[in-house]
């Protein structure tokens, strides 16, 4: 079993907290997934240096339309994973409620991503 360090843990925490109120399927894979695979030693991801890799969180088309891509940052130094975050995450640090617009949670008054559902709504409407 590896430990699992943080860079910043109280900030992990927060985004963490915010990702399961925006999108529990993402935290629960997170969780559930990636970071009990890191733990038992398993080193998934995208290689994106020597000892640093990134896992990309995002599956729901939906979430990455309004927030983009999602990805889980970390090293692994002599049996030790430092998790360095996940990013972007000037999003996720945000202390604005979570509501929710057309069944889709969002932070309140977040203009730019109702208009982004909108047009997801719209588009998805088309495409039937």
């Amino acid at each position: 079993m590896n430990t699992i360090i943080y860079q910043n843990e109280t900030e992990f925490k927060k985004i963490c907290s915010n990702l399961e109120k925006l999108n529990e399927s993402i935290y629960q894979e997170l969780v559930d997934k990636y970071l009990l695979a890191l733990q038992k030693g398993e080193y998934i991801g995208k290689k994106i240096e020597k000892d640093k890799y990134e896992i990309s969180l995002v599956k729901d088309p939906l979430f990455k339309n309004i927030y983009g891509p999602l990805k889980l940052t970390y090293r692994v130094k002599n049996g030790m994973v430092l998790i360095i975050g996940i990013y972007p995450n000037r999003l996720l640090l945000s202390d604005k409620k979570i509501v929710s617009y057309k069944e889709v949670p969002i932070f309140e008054d977040d203009e730019q991503a109702k208009s982004k559902i909108d047009l997801y709504l719209e588009q998805k409407k088309r495409v039937k």
